[in-house]
């Protein structure tokens, strides 16, 4: 390798890797076009044609006419699969990474430093490229599967609870109406208008609120007459 070249990895999100290993399980197409990673893995035509595509054929998993080719066979066969995952392996990564950190466990971090280093690339890209590496050295096809339930399992649609009814509002009890305990032990207790009445028993107090609605139109003289009628009649006041 010429010093300072940059290398290059494959991209391949675990969920679009996983995924498309189950639908070649289910059926295997004839080619495997961008339109069909589109409709697949649910991306733009565009994005399959630009990250999916380049890394299956990285991959050898697909040819340059893009028909499938044998490997994808033992790639989705349990029983092969981490045989062909060390083939991959040894295909795409250079031999300093694999004998630096090597499989089944290899450190992210460092993976994370090495790819920097060759590739020159910000650190998400980085960590796009160490997840591959990680899947492929792994070699677990449970992996997968696990995927595969967490994504038919729907979150549950959580009930409307329903709404409480609001508090009927509570009655107010204006001030005036509360009689002060010391009253409760007096001989003096107030009647209906406010006057005073002696008395040696407690009796209730009852508090009445008149309202009296005036027309606009009313004249005066009709105005003073029902002032004069309730001194008269509710205020107990001679005239």
């Amino acid at each position: 390798m010429v010093e300072n070249e940059k290398l290059s990895f494959p991209v391949l999100p675990a969920k679009s890797y996983w995924t498309l290993r189950e639908k070649f399980i289910q059926s295997t197409p004839s080619k495997i076009t961008k339109s069909y990673l589109s409709l697949s893995l649910g991306i733009t035509e565009n994005s399959a044609n630009k990250n999916i595509l380049p890394a299956l054929k990285s991959l050898g998993l697909v040819n340059d006419d893009l028909t499938p080719t044998d490997r994808i066979v033992k790639w989705r066969d349990d029983s092969t699969y981490k045989k062909v995952c060390e083939e991959m392996l040894k295909e795409v990564y250079p031999e300093e990474l694999l004998h630096a950190q090597p499989a089944p466990n290899p450190e992210r971090s460092s993976v994370d430093r090495w790819i920097a280093q060759k590739t020159g690339l910000g650190q998400n890209a980085v960590q796009q490229r160490t997840a591959l590496y990680m899947l492929l050295c792994k070699a677990d096809p449970e992996k997968g599967k696990e995927l595969s339930k967490k994504n038919s399992i729907k979150p549950k649609k959580e009930k409307n609870s329903k709404k409480e009814s609001p508090n009927k509002a509570e009655k107010q009890i204006p001030q005036n109406t509360l009689q002060d305990s010391s009253q409760t032990n007096s001989n003096t207790t107030p009647n209906l208008l406010g006057a005073s009445i002696n008395s040696d028993t407690v009796n209730p107090s009852i508090h009445l609120d008149i309202q009296i609605h005036i027309s606009p139109e009313a004249k005066e003289e009709q105005i003073e007459a029902i002032f004069k009628n309730m001194s008269k009649y509710i205020f107990r006041k001679n005239q």
